[in-house]
């Protein structure tokens, strides 16, 4: 039974059985739903000036319908009506105070009203990851569930209340700017919940969460908050000498790291999160488009991308070899594959210690991901993705980010028999934890 049927047939039956409804709730947080409408997203998947399709209800409100199925779609609105695609939780959380519908077949809808939609999004179907592997590990308590809390929480990117400390002789930023690696930023602590006269800094698993926390500390709406990778964060708050706590705020569960702790899971942390690969001589490979376009992960790209300055363009595809064993070939699936064009010589390895914790939390489920780097005049590898596929990040003359089409065209090609392998392609590969 396709996703599509599922979330139907979950709907029917939370209708006529009231006990079924969260299970419906849970299913439908987890699916993408096709919403009429008109615009495009960005590389990070959200909204750019999108215009969503409304329809009057009885009272004279208005409502934003949307579908499970594009079939229902067509044949409610016809086969020329645009629709764009979005994750259920994604499109409760962007039309946030708007009432919406869900139009299955044969008559079959529900509607959600603004409150309805803001009890889901707080409760716990809406967790995160982390989130959820700490509620977990709270209320189990067993060895299996903390170990695969801090498991998710070394590769998870976590969200401070912040904001980047003005150069000297410049203005103030007014919007949130990407933190690069000379930056200086400032960061909110609060009162030890636990312990008088300390401070401590309270981080979140999610901006979601972290702008509930705002909301019930009655924070201006315009407050700011920065974004780090767990260890980033773990060594700031080692450095400063204080503790962390997670997840702070109602009806969530919280986590106090103490200074202990931060110095523990760094000095056990992995200090190598990837592995070396070469193309062997004489393999082919070739290039196509990913299946499913992995917004996330290249949204999480371009956050990272302009805090690296000798990076100048980011190339994603799919690459399928067929590596030469004897005289024979060995088919392998295809895997995605980053390039980092640079003009001048780079550590790549210090790139992806950083890159490893934001790939195991954004990649799709499963998914390895190697990084190579392009050089222009490079033959082999750089030369097929400076060629055949389009960058979907370029930085501009201003140095922020310059996203661009995801698509590109299909390619293939031989390595040379006499060639060495490591100039065709020197690869590192980060695996989705």
């Amino acid at each position: 039974m396709g996703e599509a049927n599922q979330l139907m047939e979950a709907l029917k039956k939370a209708s006529a059985e009231p006990e079924a409804r969260q299970a419906f709730y849970g299913l439908l947080l987890k699916t993408d739903i096709l919403v009429p409408g008109r615009g495009q997203t960005d590389e990070n998947g959200a909204p750019v000036q999108v215009g969503f399709k409304q329809w009057s209800q009885p009272d004279g409100s208005l409502a934003i319908p949307f579908f499970s199925d594009a079939e229902d779609l067509k044949k409610v609105l016809g086969p020329e009506e645009p629709y764009l695609t979005f994750p259920a939780l994604g499109l409760f959380q962007m039309t946030r105070g708007s009432t919406l519908v869900l139009i299955g077949p044969g008559g079959l809808s529900k509607s959600f009203s603004p409150d309805e939609v803001d009890m889901l999004l707080s409760s716990a179907l809406a967790l995160d990851p982390l989130a959820e592997a700490l509620e977990q590990a709270v209320r189990e308590g067993s060895e299996e569930a903390k170990n695969h809390f801090y498991q998710v929480f070394v590769n998870s990117r976590l969200f401070v209340f912040g904001e980047p400390r003005p150069k000297d002789g410049m203005p103030a930023p007014q919007t949130l700017t990407t933190i690069g690696p000379e930056d200086r930023f400032n960061i909110a602590t609060i009162a030890h919940p636990q312990k008088e006269g300390e401070r401590i800094i309270p981080f979140f698993s999610s901006s979601e969460l972290l702008h509930r926390a705002a909301r019930g500390a009655n924070l201006p709406p315009q407050t700011t908050f920065l974004g780090f990778s767990a260890l980033v964060l773990l060594q700031m708050a080692r450095h400063m000498g204080l503790p962390l706590v997670l997840n702070l705020g109602p009806s969530t569960y919280k986590k106090i790291f103490n200074l202990d702790e931060i110095s523990y899971i760094l000095d056990n942390s992995r200090t190598k999160l990837y592995e070396d690969r070469l193309l062997p001589a004489g393999s082919q490979i070739q290039l196509a488009p990913p299946k499913v376009y992995p917004q996330e992960l290249v949204g999480a790209m371009l956050e990272f991308l302009p805090a690296f300055r000798a990076v100048n363009a980011a190339y994603l595809t799919t690459m399928k070899e067929d590596i030469k064993e004897d005289l024979t070939f060995t088919e392998a699936e295809p895997g995605l594959v980053i390039g980092l064009e640079t003009e001048v010589e780079v550590d790549l390895s210090e790139m992806l210690n950083r890159l490893a914790p934001l790939v195991a939390r954004h990649a799709p489920p499963g998914q390895a991901v190697d990084f190579t780097l392009v050089k222009p005049g490079e033959k082999g590898l750089s030369h097929l993705l400076r060629t055949k596929v389009s960058p979907f990040y370029r930085r501009s003359l201003s140095g922020e980010a310059e996203p661009s089409a995801p698509a590109e065209p299909e390619a293939s090609a031989r390595t040379e028999e006499a060639g060495a392998p490591g100039l065709f392609g020197r690869l590192k590969r980060i695996f989705k934890g």
